[in-house]
């Protein structure tokens, strides 16, 4: 699934499944977990990932420019 953020916009309370990624436009993340403290998160183009399971969380564009993340969750392992 493609997800994108404009700056300034804040998505829902949401959680992930074991997932990759892959930045298509960079940009600048506040993520807001559940339990514990926010953090700033710097995505830059090209960059890949690979995930585990992510708690509740909700993000926030804190940068000037829409963030475009390309993601493959994994829905079940069975």
């Amino acid at each position: 699934m493609e997800y994108s953020l404009k700056p300034g916009e804040k998505d829902n309370w949401h959680t992930h499944p074991p997932k990759s990624g892959y930045v298509v436009s960079g940009g600048t993340l506040k993520i807001y977990p559940e339990k514990g403290e926010a953090f700033v998160s710097d995505e830059k183009v090209g960059d890949t990932f690979w995930s585990g399971y992510v708690g509740k969380h909700y993000d926030e564009n804190i940068g000037n420019t829409t963030v475009i993340i390309v993601l493959t969750e994994i829905k079940s392992l069975q």
